[in-house]
């Protein structure tokens, strides 16, 4: 049943236009049904989809993606708010549906759970009483046979990304952008220099009560950790100053300049982008264009997104103390004027905006710069498509695939998001099968950044299995209650410590030689072969079998055929 759900808890049944188009199911609300009373619209089309013991699994896009076998549940309800693609899907067997949310595909969250033994997964459009700004729509699709498990399902949203011209493969931008290549072909390494203490002290910080910066690592210390990295014979390395710009790391969102004079400012950074592209290494740098803080010189209340009660959200804060959101739109155009003048330092590669792919697209409710969530969506990728023309490409935190068009590189694209919850099972490269070969990826903070460096080589083999980049992050430990895990940390404050790094990532470096070339090609196919033992196709017909119980993997290169 499709029903609205009141402001005052009244349920109404609404009626809805399904047309069958070659077996394709496409059912949608127009926008003329919009009401004020109305706080969300369960689109329920098909009731329940499974039942206890049924084999088959809900397949969920949170993060990578996981899995909710038909079993060993009991009954409970999950609502996701954050997911990585518009789409979700049930498995029976040698059958399956794909739901594709075509018509206000942010604007939902996902609806999953069991009862009285009966599964149920759909999506459960926001409405809070504004006018709908187009026709809801979901497209169903049903897949067959070899069709019909994750990788299938993957591979036909991959297609239907592809055919409408949402995305482009990896090998065909990077012939057009040499950047580009450049990063398809290398590690990345990202250097924390310094940052003001976190969680602050200090919540509401001015010129007078601003906390020291705390520098960690000065531009001459990058030279010498360059120096390092050209010694041990790694030749290919993209690396991203974080934490470059005035008061350091999170200082002074969205204000960059003048550079931070504790690391050595401008000058000694003009210097340093000098030599690491006359080595041959590609340099970037990180900035922000989602948040904004009190002590900035760019602070204007009136650029502040706003809630539907006129409120200013807050994240969490951060070394510059309280954290607010700055409308898209406004966003945007002080983008303008500050990348151009990161630019100008010298930086070129794949640029880095702190955020923007793993944060739903936010409606502001600001009189004066009002935003819905498609209009939110394409001032953001217009800031996408700005750092790409000026950069020579784009990356950031997640994969939220409304930027698919023009991100480049997903850094740290699982945060536990499903695992411990009701209903996660089990993970699978959902992301990864859809956009390999066309997105370059690291998979997760926690457990692939320094991979290295941990004492399992589960995490390499994690980032195997996920087709990753290899990334490493100096000073990625740096609040003060991230302590418990500063001994997987890269720092090089001594010369054993820098040494010590530098054969970590060389590690790396090593690995990657021999599995970058799978960069260029699809991930056609994962499968659980055995307890522990998984096995991934690319379109190249290379197999990559990952063997988490011998901590082992084996790649077999075939020849492709064709019929």
């Amino acid at each position: 049943m499709i029903k609205a759900v009141c402001f005052n808890g009244d349920v109404k049944q609404l009626d809805f236009i399904v047309e069958e188009v070659e077996g394709i199911k496409k059912v949608s609300i127009p926008k003329t049904l919009y009401s004020k009373d109305v706080k969300f619209i369960d689109f329920d089309f098909f009731g329940a989809v499974a039942h206890e013991g049924d084999e088959g699994y809900l397949i969920i896009p949170g993060n990578e993606g996981y899995i909710c076998y038909f079993k060993n549940h009991e009954d409970n309800e999950y609502v996701l708010n954050r997911y990585t693609m518009p789409i979700f899907a049930v498995n029976k067997g040698r059958k399956a549906f794909l739901a594709i949310v075509t018509g206000m595909p942010y604007n939902y969250d996902l609806v999953y759970g069991r009862k009285d033994g009966d599964y149920y997964i759909y999506p459960r459009f926001k409405i809070d009483g504004d006018e709908l700004y187009e026709d809801i729509k979901v497209e169903y699709y049903e897949l067959n046979d070899n069709d019909a498990n994750y990788s299938g399902i993957a591979r036909f949203y991959r297609n239907f990304q592809l055919s409408r011209g949402e995305c482009i493969p990896l090998r065909q931008r990077a012939e057009e952008r040499p950047q580009l290549g450049y990063a398809r072909d290398s590690i990345m390494i990202r250097i924390r220099l310094g940052w003001k203490p976190a969680p602050p002290q200090i919540l509401h910080q001015t010129l007078e009560n601003e906390p020291e910066m705390i520098t960690a690592c000065s531009f001459k210390d990058v030279e010498k950790i360059i120096d390092a990295l050209q010694l041990e014979g790694i030749d290919k390395a993209e690396i991203c100053l974080v934490g470059w710009n005035t008061k350091g790391h999170d200082g002074r969102w969205p204000q960059c300049f003048p550079v931070a004079e504790e690391l050595g400012g401008e000058e000694a950074l003009r210097q340093l982008i000098k030599k690491v592209q006359k080595i041959g290494y590609q340099i970037v740098c990180h900035t922000n264009s989602t948040d904004t803080y009190e002590i900035s010189e760019m602070w204007n209340e009136a650029d502040l997104l706003l809630d539907k009660q006129g409120e200013k959200p807050e994240d969490a804060p951060w070394s510059g103390g309280k954290m607010y959101h700055i409308c898209p739109d406004i966003a945007y155009k002080q983008a303008q004027k500050i990348l151009p003048a990161v630019a100008d330092l010298g930086f070129k590669g794949i640029h880095y905006i702190d955020v923007l792919n793993i944060v739903m697209p936010r409606k502001c409710y600001n009189e004066n710069h009002p935003l819905n969530i498609k209009e939110s969506i394409n001032v953001s990728r217009e800031l996408m498509k700005l750092t790409r023309e000026i950069f020579g490409g784009y990356s950031s935190e997640g994969g939220y695939d409304f930027g698919a068009k023009y991100l480049d590189f997903a850094l740290n694209l699982d945060y536990g998001a499903g695992k411990g919850k009701p209903f996660f099972d089990e993970y699978i490269p959902l992301w990864q099968l859809v956009y390999h070969g066309i997105i370059l990826s690291n998979p997760s903070m926690a457990e692939t950044m320094n991979f290295s460096l941990k004492d399992s080589k589960n995490p390499k083999l994690k980032l195997i299995e996920y087709g990753g980049r290899p990334t490493y992050y100096y000073y990625s430990v740096f609040r003060d209650d991230w302590q418990a895990s500063a001994d997987k940390d890269l720092v090089c404050g001594t010369k054993s410590q820098l040494e010590k790094g530098i054969k970590a990532i060389k590690e790396g470096y090593e690995l990657y030689k021999e599995l970058s070339y799978l960069q260029n090609f699809f991930m056609e196919e994962h499968e659980k072969v055995a307890q522990g033992v998984y096995s991934v196709r690319y379109s190249d017909n290379t197999v990559i079998t990952v063997d988490y119980n011998s901590q082992t993997y084996f790649v077999n290169k075939q020849e492709k055929t064709t019929d």
